[in-house]
């Protein structure tokens, strides 16, 4: 990461992490240009405490634009994009042009020295992010909730046994090492966002990645979003949703009139506060990513993803 800007934000409320890296080309900034929106929350972490409150204040909606030109998910059975398909539904998702194993593939395979780097479920969630083209470019947002929890329980235990953690492990325990390997392994220096938030982290990192494309309409952003079952040892912490896992998800995005037609699929992205649309029973204990996956899957017009803090509002839109 070198010289790279590297910023923690920690929400008041105490549910929300997020960690920035904005990469090597936001420091060659001209003196007194005009701060952008991640300049802003950087100044001001407390401002993201506040989103809830202010939602709640009954501010006027506003609908967030976007496109999804590529997307890729795992979990045990489902190793690639046609595993996903509703029945019937293959014929939505056709080949893509010049890339006829498009829906067969599964996640892109690792070189031996970088395997060696991650876990089994890190592997798997760089392979899945991999298996996008647009990671070569984009910006990345991790979110996940726990993060590789895993290995920061190696490390506890290593302490308690008086024992020296494992170095790799101890680089690897941090909530943005996954995005900071794929970057070194594409070359990318658009830098990254890591989000966990709960319940609500996959709703964060899908508002932070749409966000940042309207912002800049020229780029695109890949959420990468994952987790697993917490370890045994704390499995007395573990949420209804968290049966679903693991699951990974990852999306290319972008600014809606900046996505190729005929490609992308269009959306509209609304927040509302939470009381206005309460979860079932049923859908809170369902992760908020495998939510998202079963409407963009299906010919459904609109969803709600409603977490702790915020319902997050989908609308398919029609391509030209």
């Amino acid at each position: 990461m070198g010289s790279d800007s590297i910023r923690r934000r920690e929400r008041c409320n105490g549910h929300a992490v997020v960690c920035e890296n904005r990469g090597a080309s936001c420091a060659d900034r001209p003196a007194g240009q005009t701060s952008d929106l991640h300049d802003v929350v950087d100044r001001h972490a407390f401002l993201w405490a506040l989103v809830p409150i202010v939602i709640n204040a009954a501010m006027p909606a506003t609908t967030l634009s976007f496109s999804i030109r590529d997307w890729f998910a795992w979990k045990p059975g489902h190793e690639t994009r046609a595993s996903w398909f509703m029945p019937g539904a293959e014929h939505d998702w056709p080949a893509r042009e010049g890339d006829p194993d498009w829906a067969t593939r599964p996640a892109a395979a690792l070189p031996m020295m970088l395997r060696r780097r991650m876990s089994s479920f890190g592997q798997k969630i760089v392979g899945a992010a991999l298996a996008l083209p647009g990671a070569q470019q984009a910006r990345y947002v991790f979110a996940s909730r726990h993060g590789e929890f895993a290995t920061t329980l190696r490390i506890l235990e290593d302490l308690h046994n008086r024992a020296l953690p494992s170095p790799a492990d101890f680089s690897l325990s941090v909530h943005h090492a996954l995005a900071g390997l794929l970057s070194i392994q594409t070359g990318n220096k658009e830098g990254h966002t890591t989000i966990s938030a709960a319940r609500d982290t996959f709703g964060y990192g899908l508002l932070e990645a749409v966000a940042f494309c309207v912002e800049r309409p020229g780029r695109s952003a890949l959420l990468v979003a994952y987790d697993e079952p917490l370890p045994e040892l704390y499995s007395k912490f573990q949420e209804p949703d968290e049966a679903g896992l693991p699951l990974i998800v990852v999306l290319e995005i972008a600014a809606d009139d900046a996505a190729e037609a005929g490609t992308a699929r269009r959306f509209g992205l609304e927040m509302r506060p939470p009381e206005l649309s309460a979860a079932s029973g049923d859908a809170a204990a369902i992760p908020l990513g495998q939510n998202f996956l079963d409407f963009f899957l299906s010919d459904s017009a609109e969803t709600s993803l409603t977490g702790d803090t915020l319902t997050w509002v989908l609308r398919r839109v029609a391509r030209p």
